[in-house]
């Protein structure tokens, strides 16, 4: 079942992230919380169908879920690796050393726990920081693929749809309260608690959660009748509202994000997945259209623009403040990069495809893609000096003392 309101949800978690990672002092210093939208959103989805198909069946086809999940996650990420040395041959050969050391982990999706044990800080921006970063969010939801349909599946049978629900916003506070407790342990070394599976799978099993109470994939689903158009744009724009202000208030060393800023971002991000659910663009006002066919593109590609945006937005700016110039080249390769990745590889393994494309089309819109992508990195490329790499030095954690979030 389709739900196109969703890509909305999808094109904002993108774009909250892409503005964090601009790296400009004071703007969403907390747009990491893009991510706990994306896992919400995940969670949701995936027990939905899960527990579709339990109520259908009486059971949950394992074989079948599992290889969905690789052919949805695995083509676009093989891309990125592969398309990585690339880039990294283009603009920063000195890269390639930590590109291979985190290589293993990405792929194997345990980069979260490999990044806790190797020391790198998800938050530290020096010079031009691990290519392969921004795949710890993609190791946690692997994790959770893995985990959450055997527990489920024990939970449903034991004790039912709704007993299952409350389970899973029980252990969404543990994990929160756990995460809150590794912050204080690690003495504001907030590298544990933010990477952690067991510390950051709260937003997924609040989407679990929401799902075994409010099903829009279950036959027979209607609305409540209070939950009407109005109501549903109204509550849109107060939790859009809600994740603004987290995302502007609180920033990575805010002791009241653990677990506070996450709970109240993941909350927020269900309300606003909840009202915009089913939603369509007959719905919203004619002006909007326009902005909502856009936010459509972004959402259907969010997942590819994911993941190439962090390598070239790496690489283009590192750890300098962006000139305009250079944060819409960055824009422009992402989308790009992302529309390659879209038509030639995600798109083509999805369960459900686009088949009003030809074979022809796909071939020329990546082309062209190809080509602008090429030609800007090599544009941008010159503008940037090739940085040497400095002697090595033994690492030592580092203590972030708390920053207090002026108003």
């Amino acid at each position: 079942m389709y739900l196109p309101g969703l890509e909305w949800v999808r094109a904002l978690a993108v774009m909250v992230v892409m503005a964090f990672h601009l790296n400009l002092p004071g703007f969403f210093d907390a747009g990491f919380l893009g991510v706990d939208i994306f896992f919400s959103l995940s969670g949701f989805l995936i027990t939905s169908l899960l527990v579709k198909e339990y109520m259908e069946t009486g059971h949950i086809g394992w074989q079948q879920f599992y290889k969905r999940r690789f052919w949805r996650l695995y083509p676009a990420i093989i891309l990125l690796l592969l398309g990585c040395p690339v880039l990294i041959s283009l603009i920063a050969p000195h890269a390639f050393k930590q590109f291979s050391q985190d290589l293993p982990a990405a792929f194997l999706g345990i980069s979260n726990w490999w990044q806790i044990y190797s020391n790198q800080s998800y938050f530290e921006n020096f010079g031009h920081p691990p290519l392969l970063r921004h795949t710890w969010s993609l190791a946690v939801e692997m994790q959770y693929y893995l985990l959450w349909p055997g527990l489920l599946i024990v939970l449903l049978k034991r004790f039912g749809v709704k007993a299952t629900g409350c389970a899973s916003f029980a252990i969404a506070t543990a994990s929160a309260v756990w995460m809150g407790y590794q912050f204080e342990a690690g003495h504001g070394n907030i590298n544990r608690a933010y990477l952690g599976t067991d510390t950051h799978c709260l937003s997924l099993l609040l989407g679990s959660g929401l799902a075994c109470f409010w099903n829009p994939m279950k036959q027979g689903f209607q609305r409540s009748s209070w939950f009407n158009r109005p109501a549903r744009i109204a509550t849109s724009l107060m939790s859009l509202a809600g994740i603004v202000y987290c995302c502007w208030q609180f920033n990575q060393a805010d002791p009241d994000l653990y677990p506070w800023g996450f709970l109240i971002a993941s909350v927020c991000s269900l309300t606003l997945i909840q009202s915009c659910c089913d939603m369509k663009m007959i719905d919203c006002p004619a002006i909007l259209h326009l902005p909502l066919q856009i936010l459509n593109w972004i959402g259907k590609r969010s997942y590819s623009i994911y993941l190439w945006h962090w390598p070239l937005f790496t690489l283009l700016i590192g750890e300098k403040r962006p000139t305009l110039q250079l944060v819409a080249l960055c824009f422009f390769l992402t989308l790009m990069a992302a529309e390659i990745s879209f038509t030639l590889v995600e798109d083509r393994f999805k369960s459900v495809s686009l088949k009003t494309r030809s074979e022809k089309s796909r071939y020329i819109i990546a082309g062209v893609c190809l080509v602008m992508v090429l030609v800007g990195l090599v544009l941008g490329g010159k503008q940037i000096p090739v940085e040497e790499p400095g002697p090595v030095t033994e690492t030592v954690p580092v203590k972030v003392e708390p920053v207090e979030k002026q108003s």
